[in-house]
């Protein structure tokens, strides 16, 4: 009885298991456990920049803002002649539609 019992135990045991792992998981296991004694074993050197450094990159820093709205600017004014071109173009369209039209109303009533 009593063996009965622990074999019905053990067979519980056994189903709820995790499958065993194939030759691939393994090896790629294996290369985890490799990398993190790597990671651990390789230390973390802190280095500090100089002032010297942090100067050198706020001149570096201010050019180019410099140099950005140059080319903000140039491109904000090519942008606004384009727009003043294209509005004094539409603007002779739309008037010569208008001359068009009153003329061939003139024309009409002649006849």
């Amino acid at each position: 009885m009593i063996l009965i019992s622990l074999q019905i135990c053990v067979n519980m045991i056994k189903i709820d298991c995790m499958p065993k792992k194939s030759k691939k998981e393994k090896i790629i296991a294996a290369y985890h456990r490799k990398i993190k004694l790597i990671n651990l074993q390789t230390p973390i050197v802190h280095v500090k920049e100089p002032l010297n450094l942090k100067i050198e990159s706020k001149v570096v820093l201010e050019k180019e803002l410099e140099t950005d709205y140059q080319e903000d600017k140039t491109i904000r004014d090519f942008f606004f002649a384009d727009l003043k071109k294209t509005l004094f173009l539409i603007f002779s369209i739309i008037v010569l539609e208008f001359g068009l039209y009153f003329v061939s109303i003139n024309n009409y009533l002649k006849k």
